[in-house]
């Protein structure tokens, strides 16, 4: 009698495509590790050409890099019998023309307008993924010691914002002013940089990107700035819009270091109940150093 054993197979499972396997990184769809953001970039591909297909654009754009055909021959044999039989010139109507390229125009236009919408939904996810997970370091960065005052930055609650927005700017422009020089004992420099570039924007000038003729190069235009603005979003804004216009030569004094200055003026103004700084008692609050 034989004494058989038969081996029993053995099942390995395949990794799903999309499975987070640690922070920032997922399994991509050759089962290999990859991070995030690549990984949403293959399906945005993928997602792109089932578009194109359905706009009937796939084989115009494959067609865009095919070499053109070597054999000559019928080419030659065309041309000899286009000079021995002359064809009269065939009638054609411009108007049916002009209506096919009309078309084949607007389902490009609008197959390129797809795409770009693609992109930008795409890089906006991105931005907001860096924006939750760099959150609490950002709140732990941004911790104000001076000798008179200990406090951390934080978004005031719209209801909290909405008394501030009623503030004339002369009011808290000349209190903010006294807040950086008396309070944070900022050098006259410091002072002078960021009042400027916190008057234009309160003034609705906005911060001009002397570097950069794109589109927007002049930062919040048109919008008057004042102490009701979440300004942890704005500060994001800055630096979006600083990256986007070719970097910052002067290392943050573009317009990034006097919008954190805001908004510390802003969080220390509510902890003080409210009050100017120059008012006297500047400094005092609900964080105080005993």
């Amino acid at each position: 009698m034989n004494n058989t054993t038969t081996a029993t197979p053995t099942t390995s499972t395949k990794p799903i495509p999309g499975t987070e396997t640690r922070e920032g990184y997922v399994i991509g769809p050759d089962g290999v590790e990859i991070s995030e953001y690549e990984y949403q970039r293959i399906l945005k591909v993928k997602r792109n050409n089932k578009r194109l297909r359905e706009l009937g654009l796939e084989d115009d754009a494959n067609n865009v890099h095919a070499k053109p055909s070597k054999d000559t021959t019928l080419n030659t044999k065309r041309k000899t019998k286009s000079r021995l039989e002359p064809t009269p010139p065939t009638r054609r109507s411009t108007r049916h023309i002009r209506k096919n390229i009309d078309s084949v125009t607007k389902d490009k236009q609008a197959g390129m307008i797809f795409l770009q919408n693609e992109d930008k939904k795409l890089a906006q996810a991105e931005r907001n993924r860096m924006r939750k997970s760099n959150d609490n370091r950002i709140h732990q960065n941004l911790t104000i010691k001076t000798k008179k005052i200990t406090y951390a930055l934080r978004t005031l609650t719209e209801e909290q914002r909405t008394k501030f927005a009623q503030i004339p700017k002369e009011d808290w422009l000349d209190d903010m002013r006294h807040f950086l020089r008396d309070t944070l004992m900022n050098s006259p420099d410091n002072v002078r940089q960021t009042m400027d570039k916190i008057t234009k924007l309160a003034n609705g000038y906005g911060v001009e990107h002397r570097r950069s003729r794109k589109p927007g190069y002049v930062f919040q235009k048109g919008h008057n700035v004042n102490l009701g603005y979440d300004l942890q979003e704005l500060l994001w804004e800055a630096k979006e819009w600083v990256d986007e216009h070719g970097g910052d030569p002067g290392n943050g004094w573009l317009i990034v270091h006097p919008v954190k200055k805001l908004w510390m003026y802003q969080v220390a103004r509510f902890d003080n109940g409210g009050k100017r700084f120059m008012d006297g008692d500047d400094g005092i609050s609900a964080h105080e150093n005993k």
